[in-house]
């Protein structure tokens, strides 16, 4: 039996580029920024049912969840929310 080699211990130089680096980070933090600037509009409109809305889109946002894990089950694939229409509807709708 072979013995498999195990991964370096350090990062290889200049693998991620600067602005490599910067777009991950932007992507990353961009959930953070949006819940801020929603929060701040949803106070606007909701007012003092803001509680409430969020309460709501948290239940809402769970059952879209617990679907698409329940789905992940079924369908393994990365191709996100496209692999799923595509076996559902065919790919045509899908790429729309």
């Amino acid at each position: 039996m072979e013995k498999v080699s195990a991964a370096p211990e350090t990062l290889q130089e200049d693998v991620v580029s600067l602005w490599g680096l910067i777009s991950q980070s932007i992507s990353g933090m961009a959930p953070t920024c949006d819940v801020v600037a929603f929060m701040t509009a949803g106070a606007a409109f909701a007012l003092v049912a803001l509680p409430l809305s969020y309460f709501w889109a948290f239940a809402l946002m769970f059952i879209e969840m617990n679907t698409i894990y329940h789905l992940s089950k079924h369908r393994a694939s990365a191709g996100g929310y496209y692999a799923y229409v595509a076996a559902g509807l065919g790919a045509r709708p899908a790429a729309t």
